[in-house]
């Protein structure tokens, strides 16, 4: 595939963000994309950059840089990727996230994590990212979360 750009996204992309972030599973308005997106471009621990194909966005990844408290390191945390379903399968994603982890090594990361829904092993998320030495580590760690309900009375 014959790519032009890696970029940071910018407010003018959006409507495409949106798009993709459906597609991956996420449905969100054009006002919350555009307030993650101001978000993202003001804080240097976050970044989110898009892949163009001949000047249309076809892809993203967003990600997260993060200290450990427990010793002096950093890692990344990938917190969505997703190429467009036209655009599957022609290397996009493999570009995005090794443009992902040259950011993380230039800062100094010594880990990258992500998670993938189990319900995406059908799709070949999981198979894609152990073709690029991403590896299952629930042996040695355990996923958990909780959500929580908003109080905005805090």
């Amino acid at each position: 595939m014959n790519y032009s750009i890696i970029r940071e996204a910018n407010v003018s992309d959006c409507d495409l963000l949106v798009d993709l972030m459906g597609q991956l599973g996420y449905p969100t308005t054009s006002e919350e994309m555009l307030d993650q997106i101001k978000f993202y471009k003001s804080n240097q621990f976050y970044k989110i950059w898009v892949i163009e194909c001949e000047g249309v966005v076809t892809g993203s990844i967003s990600v997260v840089l993060l200290e450990y408290f427990h010793r002096k390191a950093r890692f990344m945390r990938i917190t969505s990727l997703i190429v467009g379903i036209s655009y599957r399968r022609q290397g996009l994603g493999k570009l995005l996230v090794k443009f992902a982890e040259k950011f993380a090594q230039k800062n100094g990361c010594v880990f990258i994590e992500l998670t993938s829904g189990a319900h995406r092993a059908k799709l070949g998320s999981h198979d894609f990212y152990k073709l690029l030495g991403y590896e299952d580590v629930y042996e040695t760690k355990k996923y958990l979360a909780k959500k929580l309900a908003v109080d905005d009375k805090l």
